[in-house]
């Protein structure tokens, strides 16, 4: 009667403690080493345990059936034992794995944005160097422009003079070169740098502009610095 009981006690006990094992490692993503090595252990020790309880099973003597079962006692808590520090072990080797694959992630990440920033940069400097092709045409489209303008004032004042010498025409008859001089002065104005009331002579105007535009180009160097 006595051993019919401790059968049934050490069943339960053996039936619960798989089912709480089995629990622990429902949401287990892999088996590792400790998983490995737990289930070694846990099949050896249960071999014992049910090697120890035959042992009990027919042990007519009370003293040594009581021991018996002291030994099985203590085999199974070393189980209970041994299967959670295994556990927490298996657990660790899951958390390392985890920071592994996420340590991968974030450099590979990393290593991505660094490109990005590369790219990024020399795109910039794409930009940068084509702002100063376009700043570049522009000034000299310009200084083209303030050229033309200026011949186009120096053919227009021409065009003038050259109409009011054929109105003098009739009025000069006695004094062929007056309307000649009146020319010549006119155009000197615009064109020379030496002549009386002139305004500096077309190269003296082009010097000058190219002067401005290197005061600008600087100061738009110095601003972007």
């Amino acid at each position: 009667m006595l051993s019919d009981k401790s059968n049934v006690s050490d069943d339960e006990h053996s039936g619960s403690h798989t089912a709480t094992r089995d629990h622990k490692y429902l949401n287990r993503g892999g088996i590792n080493a400790a998983d490995v090595l737990s289930q070694i252990c846990q099949e050896t020790l249960e071999k014992t345990i049910s090697t120890l309880q035959t042992n009990i099973d027919r042990e007519l003597n009370t003293t040594r059936a009581n021991e018996w079962k002291r030994k099985c006692k203590v085999v199974q808590d070393f189980r209970s034992e041994l299967e959670n520090s295994l556990f927490g072990i298996s657990e660790l080797l899951e958390s390392n794995l985890a920071l592994a694959a996420r340590l991968k992630r974030d450099k590979k990440e990393v290593l991505n944005l660094r490109h990005r920033l590369l790219s990024l940069r020399k795109e910039r400097e794409e930009i940068a160097l084509r702002i100063d092709n376009v700043r570049n045409k522009y000034a000299d489209d310009e200084s083209e422009r303030m050229v033309q303008d200026s011949l186009n004032n120096s053919i227009h004042d021409l065009q003038l003079a050259l109409d009011r010498s054929h109105k003098r025409k009739d009025a000069t008859d006695a004094n062929p070169f007056a309307g000649l001089e009146f020319l010549l002065r006119t155009v000197a104005q615009d064109v020379s740098s030496t002549a009386s009331d002139s305004r500096g002579g077309l190269l003296n105007q082009v010097k000058q502009f190219n002067n401005q535009l290197e005061k600008t180009a600087a100061l738009l160097q110095q601003n972007r610095q």
